[in-house]
């Protein structure tokens, strides 16, 4: 009987971790889905558009995506690998952030640079 509570009371906190984690990942799309049903939605693909021909970091719900955005589509964003082959296909509806990369160089480079 002890052992039964003792493990109701660890698995307990557990569950309301994963439901939490649900609740907030559910109250997340739905925000996404209204942002995308909201007037003024093609300034979203105005915004990405600045973004073709640099490598980013484009946020979704569960993954990042990494890679040198090939072109902006109605609701889709094409990226691509730094060797230029196509690579991926991202649905703007699921999109939550979108930043560059930043290009790292190496110290000959940045040596090189400076002279």
């Amino acid at each position: 009987m002890k052992l039964a509570i003792l493990f109701l009371c660890c698995l307990m906190p557990f569950l309301v971790l994963l439901s939490a984690h649900d609740v907030k990942k559910a109250a997340v799309a739905k925000r996404l889905r209204n942002r995308n049903k909201a007037p003024g939605d093609g300034n979203m693909v105005g915004m990405i558009r600045e973004f073709i021909g640099k490598k980013c970091e484009i946020h979704t719900l569960e993954t990042v995506h990494v890679g040198i955005v090939e072109s902006v589509e109605e609701n889709w964003i094409a990226l691509r690998d730094n060797e230029g082959t196509p690579r991926e296909l991202v649905n703007l509806e699921y999109v939550t952030g979108i930043r560059l990369c930043k290009e790292k160089r190496s110290r000959k480079e940045r040596a090189a640079g400076r002279a």
